[in-house]
């Protein structure tokens, strides 16, 4: 069976607990000393089963602006983009909303790429551990994933609750995903190429909207 290779990427701000979100599903570890990520740090792990065979390639990103531009080479090649937020920080969920979104939203025609099979995206509320501290409910976290068409989940990277779920699932419905484009690929069938053109059609309409809006 071939290989495929998944990429998977976190945005979010620091210290809303990326790397521990990573650590904690592919090593079942977690360190509560916060140590800044570098602009771009990846991790491997493959998984083989007897529905699919993937490299799973995660990018831990830095919080901050300003590596932002390095961020944008990984994001826009990306299979699942989960945008990260902590349950007891409202700022990081408003920083989600103003930039993180946005920057995928303008960088990887997503809206598009969702209709056609070719990318997953997720919102995740992190440190559960810490709910009485909260300052962003559940229905707020699931509001915004409503309206941005993301999976849902909230977790606990300290705790170990919801990271391996949250991720099986995600990457199950890339492999989905992947599988259905392959047979309409594979296929040549007309409804195939009708979603290439609609596609085509979609980010020139695109192009257009932004050449417009920018003069």
């Amino acid at each position: 069976m071939e290989l495929n290779i998944c990429k998977i990427v976190l945005l979010g701000e620091s210290e809303v607990g990326k790397t521990c979100i990573i650590n904690r599903y592919l090593y079942n570890t977690f360190n509560s000393n916060y140590q800044p990520t570098i602009p771009l740090n990846h991790k491997e792990k493959i998984i083989n089963n007897e529905n699919f065979n993937l490299k799973l390639i995660f990018w831990d990103t830095a919080g901050q602006e300003r590596f932002n531009a390095v961020s944008k080479m990984i994001y826009k090649n990306a299979n699942i983009i989960i945008l990260t937020y902590s349950i007891n920080d409202r700022k990081s969920l408003e920083k989600l909303k103003e930039f993180w979104y946005q920057e995928v939203s303008d960088n990887t025609d997503y809206q598009s790429k969702i209709l056609f099979l070719l990318l997953v995206l997720g919102l995740i509320g992190n440190k559960t551990d810490l709910m009485d501290k909260e300052e962003v409910s559940e229905l707020e976290g699931r509001s915004f994933a409503k309206e941005i068409k993301a999976e849902f989940s909230l977790c606990s990277a300290k705790e170990n609750i919801g990271i391996n779920e949250y991720f099986e699932y995600l990457i199950q419905l890339y492999a989905e995903k992947k599988n259905i484009q392959n047979s309409f690929r594979n296929s040549n069938s007309a409804l195939f190429n009708d979603f290439v053109v609609l596609e085509k059609s979609i980010k020139s309409n695109e192009y257009k909207k932004k050449k417009c809006c920018s003069n």
